[in-house]
């Protein structure tokens, strides 16, 4: 998995992380987190077959054994074969199953690579080796002759290691059962590739569980985890042959190196991140389409007589790239920036060993336009003629950069080499782009049913690729099959809304080139309510806006993306009444927190709009009243000098409540006061304003600290004066001075 995934999932469990932390870091980003339970998933009794001389020795009360298998066996609900495989056309195919029996006398909670609760849907309980397994297991390789294949080594830093293994499941193992792990290094170990190109080797597996640090961490931060009590040590399998068959016309093209630096030298390399033989012979031969995106791999070799260590970022974004013409023209490539946790490791090379980091993906695109559709992550995008050019990179390594609260260093610095490596100009020929370039698609056939298998044939739907989640399809139901053009041979994501139904978001779709795919949808249990006047007369055609779905549970919703201009779920009828017939109770892919909450945002015709919320599917509201638009007039009193100076928003701030009544945040799109001098004093007037808290946030001199906003809603701070009334009708008498502590009543 792409670095930048392992980041999303490690700002998923940031808030939590901070709360405990000692202050002094700098959070980038971060969301909410959830609670992670432990689960027995993946137990297997051990097969009866087994021979004596598959497995290692005890230890911790685990025994381990490895079993080679085909590229193409399933990560989720791996099996022992019947027969290990052995040979392999490449090495990123290398697939193994580690078996981890239970020896013991009790119960073991051992961490694997599936995800927990801490994700979003379809994660939880997902099997991602790509991610987990770096931290939990360890490889070994041996040459024909077995003697051990040597490698840097290299630790990550234990905080991030423990907020990425944060985000996964403990496992219990009852005593003589066993749990399947399926691994494939290559995936998560790139060296690998130019390591073991061709030839016959030996690996033997090491499971660990996460190092001692990382449980001391997680134990400190969340000891309510299941996770902070799992297995750690080490228990190793005996060695198992695999040989590689290598294409020859696969075969990666020799790295440019750059100048030694202080012992280091530096290279650059690129493949491309499209999996088709296509991609691979690009790879080889350095020559890329239009619409390519390339991983950035980055060489840093020891070429001194002593060994070295040094801090890098596992996804470096912060390097120079220069692209260089046949003129030798150098040009240096800007690019956005991603926020996130940067997770840091500490590499030891010993002379000669090199050690591989991974770049921000690289993009190649024939304009602008263009350059701006490529799926993200990418951050560098060349943006020219087809033709040769050569690229080159400048490596900065400096101190690891955390601090605890007293800004002392958290893990040490000294004898770190720090410095700039700059790598060779490596060759790189753009080209057109062709057929081949692009993933075979299908014709995709979806039908809903209902539970009797009745066709739904009203109603929208929306198609994504899971991965990425490119929209394949935006269309309303139509009696039969809906197609789906242009469809990867991938898992999708399939959103549907059909009236008497619950709208449903459905995960790991998949379309067959001869068959249909039926999906069932859930009957529904409609919302009602009735809009009047305040003298009781019916609100007929008010819309009612889609505004935001949280969870009984959850401690907040999500932010309203679309703000108060969400899609129109549903009108009143010529007598007010309002049945929201698509409602979901929960979501069957995230039960953890419960049924679901919708907030709504009524907007009638001439009259004050208003939010209704939290309510759930099957709810009866009664009649809701809508009353008039409200408005508003007043002053502005201050010194001249504040007069000159005054700057204001204004907004409508609404609570929005959870599950349990609790208002759990405010909502506000906050705007620009526009005010007209009138003598020594400023006015303000403002119409169409709804019942509830009205806002005035005001400055009164120039300078101070910068204007903030939390998404739409102004934020104030010491240098800000907050004026806030509740708005039951309209008013003319409103004030606003610079004392904060007196506001006009």
């Amino acid at each position: 998995m792409a670095d930048t995934c392992e980041r999303s999932i490690v700002r998923a469990n940031l808030r939590r992380f901070i709360a405990s932390h000692a202050a002094g870091m700098v959070i980038l980003a971060a969301a909410a987190g959830m609670h992670l339970a432990g689960t027995v998933v993946g137990q297997v009794a051990a097969p009866k077959n087994s021979s004596r001389d598959d497995w290692g020795n005890a230890a911790g009360g685990l025994r381990a054994r490895v079993v080679a298998v085909k590229p193409d066996a399933d990560e989720q609900k791996p099996v022992l074969p019947a027969a290990a495989a052995t040979t392999y056309p490449r090495t990123e195919d290398l697939t193994l199953i580690v078996e981890l029996k239970n020896v013991g006398e009790k119960a073991v909670a051992l961490q694997g690579t599936r995800y927990g609760d801490a994700v979003s849907p379809p994660y939880p309980g997902k099997s991602v080796s790509e991610h987990f397994a770096p931290y939990l297991f360890e490889c070994e390789f041996l040459d024909a002759q077995g003697k051990l294949i040597e490698r840097p080594t290299r630790t990550m830093f234990a905080t991030d290691a423990m907020l990425t293994l944060s985000s996964g499941l403990a496992e219990t193992v009852e005593p003589g059962k066993s749990l399947l792990v399926l691994i494939r290094p290559a995936l998560w170990d790139d060296s690998l590739v130019r390591l073991l190109a061709a030839g016959e080797f030996r690996i033997r597996v090491h499971y660990k569980g996460p190092a001692p640090d990382v449980l001391k961490d997680m134990q400190k931060h969340w000891p309510e985890k299941p996770l902070a009590s799992v297995w750690t040590g080490d228990v190793s399998a005996t060695s198992a042959p695999v040989k590689i068959v290598a294409d020859p016309s696969e075969k990666l093209s020799d790295l440019v190196w750059g100048d030694p630096v202080q012992g280091l030298q530096a290279a650059v390399e690129f493949r491309s991140e499209s999996k088709s033989p296509q991609g691979r012979r690009d790879s080889a031969t350095g020559i890329f389409p239009y619409g390519a995106k390339l991983g950035v791999r980055l060489h840093v070799k020891n070429v001194s007589k002593e060994e070295i260590s040094f801090w890098s970022e596992t996804w470096r974004q912060d390097d120079q790239v220069s692209l260089i013409d046949d003129d030798g023209k150098a040009t240096v490539l800007q690019h956005p920036w991603y926020s996130g946790w940067p997770r840091i490791e500490r590499w030891t090379l010993k002379p000669g060993q090199i050690a591989l980091l991974s770049g921000i993906s690289l993009g190649i695109a024939a304009d602008e336009e263009a350059a701006k559709s490529l799926t993200h992550p990418v951050a560098p995008v060349i943006v020219r003629e087809i033709g040769p050019y050569h690229l080159r990179y400048a490596l900065k390594f400096g101190p690891n950069g955390r601090k605890d609260k007293d800004g002392k260093d958290v893990a040490s610095n000294a004898g770190m080499w720090q410095g700039t490596l700059t790598t060779g100009a490596a060759p790189i020929t753009i080209r057109e782009r062709n057929r081949e370039d692009d993933p075979t698609t299908i014709t995709g056939r979806l039908q809903f049913r209902g539970p009797d298998g009745k066709p739904i044939e009203k109603g929208e739907v929306q198609v994504y690729v899971q991965a990425g989640w490119k929209s394949l399809l935006k269309a309303e139901l139509e009696p039969g099959e809906l197609a789906v053009p242009d469809c990867p041979l991938e898992p999708l994501i399939v959103s549907v809304q059909a009236p008497g139904f619950e709208e449903t978001r459905i995960y790991d779709v998949t379309a067959k080139p001869d068959a249909v795919t039926a999906l069932t949808l859930t009957p529904s249990q409609p919302l009602k309510f009735r809009l009047v006047t305040d003298n009781g007369q019916p609100v007929a055609a008010a819309e009612v806006r889609y505004f935001n779905r949280s969870k009984a549970g959850a401690s907040a919703g999500p932010y309203p993306t679309s703000g108060l201009k969400g899609a129109v779920w549903a009108k009143s009828d010529a007598n007010g009444n309002v049945v929201l017939d698509f409602l979901q109770k929960f979501d069957p892919a995230d039960t953890s927190l419960g049924n679901n909450i919708y907030h709504f945002y009524i907007v009638p015709r001439d009259l004050a709009p208003l939010f209704i919320g939290p309510v759930e599917a099957g709810g009866d509201l009664g009649t809701v009243a809508v009353g008039p638009f409200l408005e508003v007039t007043g002053e502005i009193r201050g010194t001249p000098e504040e007069l000159a100076a005054f700057s204001a928003e204004w907004d409508q701030p609404e609570p929005m409540k959870r599950g349990n009544g609790e208002v759990g945040w405010h909502y506000a799109e906050s705007k620009p006061l526009e005010v007209r001098r009138n003598g020594e004093h400023l006015t303000f007037a403002l119409d169409h304003l709804r019942p509830g808290k009205f806002r005035i946030v005001s400055r009164f001199k120039s300078g101070g600290k910068p204007v903030s906003h939390v998404y739409t809603r102004r934020e104030p701070n010491e240098d800000d004066v907050v004026f806030e009334i509740d708005l039951t009708e309209t008013r003319d008498d409103l004030v606003v001075t610079s004392k904060a502590d007196k506001p006009a009543k």
